[in-house]
């Protein structure tokens, strides 16, 4: 009996061993699974950990900067341009929703101003709502607040003195900006495609030009070009370099047209006297119907008239050139007639003008610079064709032949 008891004890006292993992060599391969199982759990877990901490971390970090609207002239800042990052996380302050830029913020123990936006530095940040600008910027160069899908609303503070290439550009839902009177250069491409701006003013210190813009295509430059539902330029009265009138932009002296806002309700307008050129663009995607043109007009930009509503267009005596686009996309423009002072059509000046009816081109014309006058279909029925030296061409391909012939 002694003797089965301590048999007993002894098998017990084995499967003891056993379930601890010591009892034999297959026992041992089994325990082990269950061992490298348990710590392949414990690494991911622990990375799991690692990476909230991570984040929160990033977040904390934030809420660690100390930052200020103000600038304090005992400390010794260094500079800080906004460049662009991939995450909103990797900016040093808040830039989802409503942002207010700070004028200076600490990070490390060391004070930084931010002095910039760099090109592209908010591009396509569509997280930003509204934006308020410190004047402790000094620019906002090429594309810095560009395609910002949702933002409504900017404040730019005074000392803010320069706004480059396209900054706000394709920002399509933009339906206000505030600029200050420190500023000294807007871009005249600043603005382009916010489709949703209905009105701009222009502070009494402000120069519209772009120093990034080449001399040689200055003339080229469109205004504001597709602001859509732009209908009002206003002009601070004190502004030595342009004049608003009726909405309208001019160059101080009004010698130069240089915007007609597109969404203007009005269906004639009569160019001002004083005017002896219009800009690029000048009147381009404009509801007008008709506009009456001088003879002190010199010259008329590339795609001045592009995309209106003109019937009729009589060009002035005094224009020796018909620039590139002039009247393209005009589909409600039946007649245009050019005087003899032309000299040089450029390339698709009438380009998909479908209810053209005829043209005349004066003796006059010594050069086309390219073959697409009349690219598009042509109301068939009413097109009279294309009258030259007296002769008529029914077709384009017609003209040109009997033209390139009579210039070889």
């Amino acid at each position: 009996m002694k003797r089965l008891m301590l048999l007993t004890v002894a098998g017990v006292f084995s499967l003891m061993l056993f379930a601890c993992g010591k009892p034999n060599a297959e026992g041992s391969d089994v325990n082990s699974e269950i061992q490298s199982s348990i710590d392949l759990q414990a690494e991911s877990d622990a990375e799991d950990q690692m990476n909230n901490e991570e984040a929160a971390q990033v977040q904390q970090q934030k809420k660690d900067y100390i930052v200020s609207n103000e600038i304090d002239d005992s400390i010794e800042y260094e500079n800080y341009h906004i460049w662009y990052e991939n995450s909103v996380d990797d900016y040093p302050f808040n830039v989802v929703g409503d942002v207010e830029l700070p004028a200076s913020f600490q990070k490390d123990g060391i004070w930084y101003k931010v002095v910039g936006i760099s090109e592209a530095g908010f591009k396509n940040r569509e997280e930003i709502t509204s934006l308020s600008i410190p004047g402790t910027v000094e620019e906002l160069r090429k594309f810095s607040v560009s395609s910002c899908e949702n933002l409504e609303s900017v404040y730019i503070a005074e000392g803010v003195t320069q706004i480059l290439y396209g900054a706000f550009s394709h920002c399509t839902n933009l339906t206000s900006i505030h600029f200050p009177d420190s500023l000294e250069i807007l871009s005249p491409t600043a603005l382009d495609s916010c489709t949703a701006l209905e009105e701009i003013y222009i502070p009494k210190n402000t120069l519209i030009f772009d120093p990034s813009t080449d001399e040689a295509d200055v003339e080229n430059v469109t205004y504001f070009g597709n602001c859509r539902s732009l209908q009002n330029i206003v002009v601070d009265d004190d502004n030595p370099y342009h004049k608003s009138v009726d909405g309208v932009l001019y160059n101080a002296d009004m010698t130069s047209l240089l915007r007609f806002p597109p969404a203007k309700e009005m269906e004639s307008f009569v160019v001002p006297e004083t005017v002896t050129s219009i800009a690029a663009g000048a009147f381009v995607d404009s509801r007008i119907t008709n506009i009456v043109l001088h003879d002190n007009i010199t010259f008329i930009g590339n795609s001045a008239f592009s995309g209106t509503n003109i019937a009729e267009l009589e060009l002035p005596k005094n224009l020796s050139v018909i620039k590139r686009d002039l009247c393209n996309c005009c589909m409600n423009l039946k007649k245009v007639t050019l005087q003899d002072s032309v000299i040089i059509i450029e390339k698709e000046a009438f380009s998909y003008c479908t209810s053209l009816e005829e043209l005349v081109i004066p003796d006059s014309v010594e050069e086309f610079l390219d073959e697409l006058l009349l690219v598009g279909q042509y109301n068939k029925e009413d097109w009279k064709g294309i009258t030259w030296k007296g002769q008529k061409y029914d077709t384009v391909e017609e003209f040109l032949s009997a033209w390139k012939a009579a210039h070889e």
